[in-house]
């Protein structure tokens, strides 16, 4: 969501950085480069990508980052779609 604070974006964006999907600088703001980087990590899973940071790339994120992003993980996610 565009109305994220400065600490969220910047907690989202190092969790995007570290898999891969966001080059340094982090940004501090939901900018253009915030945007495509959650377009690539929601491709990556198989989800639309729509750049909007809702609940359902919201989740694959934390339970990726949490380590627990296993085949049923991924099949939630692909049947809240």
């Amino acid at each position: 969501s565009r109305d994220m604070t400065p600490p969220v974006t910047a907690a989202v964006a190092r969790r995007l950085q570290s898999l891969g999907h966001l080059a340094p600088p982090l940004p501090l703001r939901h900018d253009v480069r915030f945007q495509e980087s959650v377009r690539a990590f929601q491709t990556s899973i198989g989800l639309p990508p729509d750049g909007i940071l809702g609940p359902r790339t919201t989740l694959a994120l934390s339970r990726l980052i949490a380590g627990k992003f296993g085949p049923a993980a991924v099949q939630e996610v692909t049947r809240a779609r």
